[in-house]
């Protein structure tokens, strides 16, 4: 074989040598992109977590309203006084409510369609049809 075509060993040693660096760099830069997709998703979580805990805290709002509601409609149903409310800027809002409540319950009785219930009382007919399912669950 001609001496030409024969490589010095050290070239061999320096090739591997640089392979060896540019697979570490490699490595390294993985590390550095994996790193940055962490820290993105763990801010996306506590973002989600807020959020969650916001939601949360507004369904529990609702659902305290929902209950003081339900529970003013079934006093006004049995004539029964109804209990100061814990916000006092509510009590015209819940009031009308449970009156809107307690005149739907009466006009179901009295053989009312629901479009008829909702012009009477003035409101969507959706909200008539809610109505109707919650204090269908309340009833049950």
């Amino acid at each position: 074989m001609p001496e030409y075509f024969l490589i010095p060993p050290n070239l061999y040693h320096m090739l591997f040598d640089g392979s060896m660096m540019l697979a570490i760099i490699g490595l390294w830069v993985m590390w550095l992109r994996s790193a940055n997709r962490q820290r993105y998703v763990e801010a996306m979580l506590a973002d989600t977590a807020k959020q969650l805990d916001k939601a949360t805290f507004h369904l529990e709002q609702a659902m305290a309203h929902m209950r003081g509601v339900s529970e003013e409609t079934h006093a006004c149903e049995k004539n029964e006084p109804l209990q100061p409310s814990d916000n006092p800027g509510m009590e015209t809002a819940s009031t009308l409510v449970a009156s809107r409540v307690s005149r739907m319950l009466r006009m179901q009785r009295e053989g009312e369609s629901l479009e008829d219930m909702a012009n009477k009382l003035g409101i969507p007919l959706a909200q008539v049809k809610l109505m109707q399912k919650l204090q269908a669950t309340r009833v049950n």
